[in-house]
């Protein structure tokens, strides 16, 4: 009990608002999707990388962010009950808390809206 709770409550992907520095709508690419600007995603909360390449966008260039750039990263509120399990249970509070660092439920965007820098060619 108290063990792991930020990944079993939070989950290690948080839903955020991304869109361009410039208002533009542009297709970025994350791990295998592809979304255009703006767009509400899911981004894990160990940060994740955004690709901006040309080919998807001929009027930019290519580049890459990774979302923990974009943020002041937060501590998950839910990922301090592992205190409890620490000082009740000591394994199962330090097992909880390895697990939801290692997963990144111990983390959160600070922001629920990213913005991401584009360049034009």
């Amino acid at each position: 009990m108290f063990s792991s709770c930020a990944s079993i409550f939070s989950g290690s992907e948080q839903e955020v608002n991304l869109s361009a520095a410039n208002g533009d709508n542009v297709v970025v690419r994350i791990g295998d999707a592809k979304h255009t600007l703006p767009a509400r995603v899911k981004l894990k909360r160990r940060g994740e990388n955004i690709q901006i390449l040309e080919s998807d966008n001929p009027a930019y260039q290519s580049s890459n962010v990774n979302s923990a750039s974009l943020d002041v990263m937060g501590v998950n509120p839910i990922y301090w009950t592992n205190l409890i399990g620490f000082v009740f249970f000591l394994v199962p509070g330090f097992v909880g808390t390895l697990v939801d660092v290692s997963t990144g439920a111990a983390y959160q965007y600070s922001n629920e809206h990213l913005v991401v820098p584009v360049y034009k060619k």
